[in-house]
């Protein structure tokens, strides 16, 4: 949820499991979002349009790496990447 709360994403606290969806923020499409993200920070978000197109404005994390490997990817975002 750190991830998402540094990346402004919008998500459910609620729908945490192996997964969790968040809206991109602004103009951004999960594509765009997810390009940005994989290229500036090496941190892979799923864009949401592969699953269907109402994910077309999300992004998935996975959930399912181990704790220090997640708090990388949080201090990577926090440092690489300007909204």
């Amino acid at each position: 949820m750190e991830m998402f709360d540094i990346l402004g994403c919008r998500y459910d606290p609620g729908s945490l499991g192996l997964f969790l969806w968040g809206k991109v923020p602004g103009s951004y499409d999960g594509y765009r979002f997810s390009d940005k993200i994989l290229y500036d920070a090496r941190v892979f978000l799923a864009p949401g349009g592969i699953f269907g197109q109402n994910g077309s404005n999300f992004v998935r994390a996975s959930l399912c790496a181990d704790e220090p490997l997640l708090k990388e990817a949080v201090q990577r975002i926090k440092t690489k990447i300007k909204l």
